[in-house]
């Protein structure tokens, strides 16, 4: 549960998903969120 707190922050602030239906669109951001990040930190993109 650590990640969807500040997850939901990343992808709010995109307006991808709200956090009215996360059970909905959490599978979806996770996914692109957790690639957006292992890109930024390994500078590679990580699927």
């Amino acid at each position: 549960f650590l990640r969807l707190p500040w997850l939901s922050r990343v992808t709010g602030n995109q307006g991808s998903i709200p956090e009215r239906e996360p059970e909905k669109r959490l599978p979806h951001p996770r996914k692109a969120a957790g690639a957006q990040i292992t890109h930024s930190r390994h500078g590679e993109v990580v699927t």
